[in-house]
Formats: C-alpha cells, sequence, structure tokens
C-alpha cells in the first residue's frame, strides 16, 4: 500500500501496479476489504503454508506518519479485532531507502 500526502512510488519497482494507495475514506474500505478476504482466503483447509504467509504479509511502502499509523492499524486488526494471533508478516519501507541520489 502506498501512503502520504501526495502519492509517489519513489520509482519502487511493482508499486504502481501492486499497492493499494491511501488517500481517501474509499481508499481506506478497500483495503480493509482486501486485508479480509487475504484472511479469508488463507483460512481455507486447502491453502498451502507458503501460500498463507504469502497471503498474511503485508508491505507498506513509505515509512513515514502515515504509513507507520496505517501498520499500527493492520497490526490492532489482526490481532485485537480479529484476534486471530497468526504469524502475519507487516514492513514498513521507508521511500528514503530506495530514492535513487
Amino acid at each position: 500500500m502506498g501512503v502520504g500526502s501526495e502519492t509517489n512510488t519513489f520509482g519502487i519497482k511493482g508499486v504502481q501496479e501492486h499497492c493499494f494507495f491511501f488517500k481517501t475514506i474509499e481508499d481506506a474500505n478497500k483495503l480493509r476489504k482486501r486485508i479480509s478476504e487475504c484472511f479469508e482466503r488463507a483460512a481455507l483447509p486447502n491453502m498451502s503454508d507458503q501460500e498463507r504467509q504469502k497471503l498474511l504479509s503485508f508491505v507498506i511502502c513509505g515509512g513515514g506518519p502515515t504509513g507507520i499509523e496505517v501498520a499500527a492499524e493492520i497490526h490492532d486488526l489482526v490481532f485485537e479485532d480479529l484476534k486471530v494471533g497468526c504469524s502475519c508478516s507487516l514492513t514498513a519501507v521507508p521511500a528514503a531507502s530506495h530514492t535513487a541520489v
């Protein structure tokens, strides 16, 4: 997911094609729906451990205040609201680490 005040992919490959940008209420609803879908698919009995881990790995591009807040909200959703206590993976990637100098 891409977060922050301006949409910017910082040249990180795959962001434009694969992320959910986070600017509007509609974006937030799409993101919540997608996260729920990932958990529903991961709970299917025929799901391999490798595919389950892939579904439950989330990367936040942009480790500023908005990105970290989104990561915290996803954490709360997983461990407090859904109470699944699974081996979810949340990674925040600071844009500065991918910006060409």
